[in-house]
């Protein structure tokens, strides 16, 4: 449900940003179509986060507003993907996951009001699956631990 609309709303950010090419530097600029247009919308999220964070080095402004929340969307994305289908090692699983989720935060607390009316619901998401992911890690270290 957040995915379909967080696309629907980035989709009405991108085509304005194109028209404006010339108030943004074209790196970054070029950096957010294919960060969101290339990448994000087919679901490439792990290829997408460096591309959102090398335009980053460069962006000001409302494009560094969208390249923050499309790298916190990216990383949402992972941490919850691997937050779903743990694998083998769910351990391991819910370690990373985890990380990409904390990784994700200070992105969207940087991305400004880009997205203002999805920003509380990425939020929400951002925390259930990060106190899910704490909850596994914290079984984890309980069956590791030998008894005294």
């Amino acid at each position: 449900m957040i995915r379909h609309l967080i696309l629907l709303s980035l989709l009405t950010v991108v085509a304005p940003l194109s028209a404006k090419s010339q108030e943004a530097p074209p790196v970054p600029d070029d950096l957010v179509k294919q960060c969101y247009n290339d990448l994000i919308a087919q679901g490439h999220y792990a290829e997408a986060v460096p591309v959102c964070e090398h335009g980053l080095e460069s962006a000001t402004g409302k494009v560094a507003d969208q390249l923050h929340f499309f790298t916190a969307y990216a990383l949402y994305q992972q941490g919850r993907a691997l937050a779903e289908s743990p694998g083998e090692n769910q351990c391991e699983s819910a370690r990373t996951a985890l990380t990409k989720l904390q990784e994700a935060t200070p992105h969207l607390d940087s991305a400004g009001a880009e997205q203002a009316d999805t920003q509380p619901q990425l939020r929400e998401s951002i925390r259930v699956y990060s106190e899910r992911q704490e909850a596994i890690l914290r079984e984890c270290t309980a069956n590791t631990t030998p008894d005294a």
